[in-house]
């Protein structure tokens, strides 16, 4: 689940400086997950570079939340979410603004990003990792890249004003204008079967699904805001879109194809950019993150679980705020804090018999992973059971 957030770092974009966090494709899906073990045996022989410096410029999960990339001024970084062992690495003399990853396989499709970036930032780079070489190269006309997705003998690139499909062959399969989209926002559900592809539509407010996998394929949009989409996600198969506008006070949950507000949350009531938003794998919970540096974890089934204030007496907008769902999980930082921070959830691998908690991993700018635990009983606990920060840019980890 790879998701981006920010302006991409690009050789002609010096005025933000935060990271950008969040998928021949011919390769067989099957021969590609069972090569992915080869991960942990490419060695630092092939690197070109001293490892002088881990300065972060992106930062994304795969498709199964298992293992994050993080690209850096000196080339990028593959680590399992579990464990935080690097799985692999590659080094080039200059800065990778996207690394995204096809499952667990060996294919990686980069961009270059910083203030010097490896790669012109308007080409895809297709990577072969256990050869340590470039398979193929996708050129967009001097146009600068700001988000790329993976999936199964697929690849899409976002412009700033367009989303483009490639097929296997990386021949064109189809384009789309959107609205100005400098942050590059895309999400694509991380099932095979089911490939349902969103991003913003030329309308402000309004959002395109395409249902990829349908034939023919089906495309619709939804009209989620008055003003513009700041965050959108889909869940595992596509069936779920959530989104945020630029106020970033309400998250809307919306069925995919009859296009029907299946469910409002509220963040909060003051003006907040939302930094990421994810599902549980099963599509029962949603988190999101943002600027305030609180993690926030709804409930997508029952309603008790989710707080609610409601005063009768009270009306229009006031109402509205008290009459909402808030959420049952809240996370405010810890003593560092998050405020401003670029923060990335996701959630994390559900057991089977446990159905007391639920878990959701938190990557930052800051170089690391916070795992949070919340109970899902029905106690009336807003704040995670447990925490656990660990460093993927150091080899320390401590608990609060």
């Amino acid at each position: 689940m790879n998701v981006y957030y920010y302006k991409q770092l690009g050789a002609n974009n010096t005025t933000d400086n935060q990271p950008s966090p969040s998928r021949g494709l011919s390769v067989d899906l099957d021969e590609v997950v069972q090569q992915s073990t080869s991960m942990q045996d490419s060695g630092a022989k092939h690197e070109v570079v001293e490892d002088k410096e881990k300065n972060i410029l992106f930062f994304g999960f795969n498709q199964l939340n298992s293992l994050f990339a993080v690209g850096t001024e000196q080339g990028f970084y593959v680590y399992s979410t579990q464990n935080l062992k690097e799985r692999t690495k590659m080094l080039f003399n200059g800065g990778i603004g996207i690394v995204e990853m096809l499952f667990k396989s060996n294919i990686f499709a980069l961009v270059g990003g910083g203030p010097r970036p490896a790669f012109n930032p308007d080409r895809v780079i297709l990577w072969e990792d256990s050869q340590k070489k470039c398979i193929s190269e996708i050129l967009t006309g001097n146009k600068p890249i700001k988000a790329v997705k993976l999936q199964k003998n697929l690849l899409v690139v976002v412009l700033e004003d367009q989303v483009i499909v490639y097929d296997h062959d990386i021949k064109e399969r189809g384009r789309d204008h959107t609205t100005e989209n400098p942050n590059g926002l895309v999400a694509i559900s991380p099932d095979t079967e089911h490939i349902v592809l969103a991003y913003p539509s030329v309308q402000i407010g309004m959002v395109a699904v395409n249902h990829l996998s349908s034939f023919p394929e089906q495309k619709v949009h939804i009209l989620a805001h008055n003003s513009k989409i700041a965050q959108i996600a889909l869940n595992r198969d596509g069936t779920r879109l959530a989104t945020a506008s630029e106020k970033g006070t309400l998250i809307r949950v919306f069925d995919t194809k009859s296009k029907e507000m299946v469910k409002e949350v509220r963040r909060g009531s003051k003006q907040a950019r939302i930094y990421s938003i994810a599902f549980s794998d099963d599509s029962n919970f949603l988190a999101c993150s943002s600027d305030t540096g609180t993690i926030h974890v709804f409930s997508l089934v029952e309603k008790t679980h989710n707080r609610t204030s409601s005063f009768s007496f009270v009306g229009g907008y006031i109402a509205n705020i008290f009459n909402s769902e808030w959420s049952f999980g809240e996370y405010r930082g810890g003593e560092d804090g998050l405020a401003n921070i670029p923060t990335l959830v996701s959630f994390a691998p559900r057991k089977a018999e446990d159905d007391q908690t639920v878990s959701v991993n938190v990557l930052t700018a800051r170089g690391e992973i916070i795992t949070l635990t919340f109970d899902v009983s029905g106690a009336q606990q807003t704040s995670p059971t447990s925490v656990q920060k660990r460093s993927f840019l150091a080899n320390n980890s401590n608990n609060e």
